[in-house]
């Protein structure tokens, strides 16, 4: 990941209005590892810019993460899965640009129409079921899916995003601090350290994605 020189507001924790090579436009949204801004780069385009909270940069764990993601990321192709375009750090801060994807959160849509209809929601399982089969062939799993973590696109797209969790089943880090994932859409074996994790939890989650979608509610609170 290269490096960038940039000043950077550390008072509040804040970009300015370039970052690094980037031409920040708004915040997206802020999760407790990162803060994802609306952004363009050096020729114009649009990116959604991912940058992490300093906090979350002073922990070496949640860099490591970080990385995995952008590594993982930028070499998948899936329509369902979203993209990654660069990475690199600004001031000790790193950072990638991503596929801005115009649409709105399953969660948000959620939120304003409380449920969806059947052939909408198994659509959107279908969707994500097959972003997650590639997914899992690449040896990886999300560990963290759940409404607010697929976006609907204008053009009937469901995309994942938000690796931030993401799993290398084939070189699981030594010692994992803590549960990865969301209490609600977490299957039995991610709260247990002594059970191995695989694809069946991402399938898991994504059950209780279709609850939702087709309730109004969640099956576990």
């Amino acid at each position: 990941m290269p490096s960038t020189a940039v000043h950077y507001n550390a008072a509040n924790g804040m970009p300015p209005n370039r970052f690094g090579a980037y031409q920040i436009e708004g915040p997206l949204g802020q999760g407790a590892v990162a803060r994802v801004y609306r952004a363009q780069d050096r020729r114009g385009q649009p990116v959604a810019l991912k940058v992490m909270l300093p906090a979350a940069a002073s922990q070496a764990h949640l860099r490591a993460c970080f990385q995995l993601e952008y590594r993982v990321l930028s070499r998948l192709r899936h329509r369902g899965i979203a993209r990654v375009h660069d990475a690199g750090e600004v001031n000790g801060l790193p950072y990638m640009a991503m596929e801005l994807i115009n649409g709105e959160t399953l969660e948000d849509f959620l939120l304003r129409n409380k449920t969806i209809g059947e052939a909408a929601a198994i659509g959107i399982v279908r969707q994500v079921a097959d972003a997650l089969d590639y997914l899992h062939a690449d040896g990886y799993v999300h560990r963290d899916i759940k409404t607010s973590n697929i976006m609907l696109t204008r053009d009937g797209r469901a995309v994942l995003f938000d690796f931030g969790t993401i799993y290398d089943i084939e070189n699981p880090p030594e010692h994992e601090m803590g549960i990865y994932g969301t209490p609600a859409f977490l299957a039995p074996e991610q709260i247990d350290p002594d059970r191995p994790v695989d694809g069946r939890a991402d399938l898991y989650a994504l059950g209780i994605v279709l609850y939702r979608m087709l309730s109004g509610q969640k099956p576990f609170y």
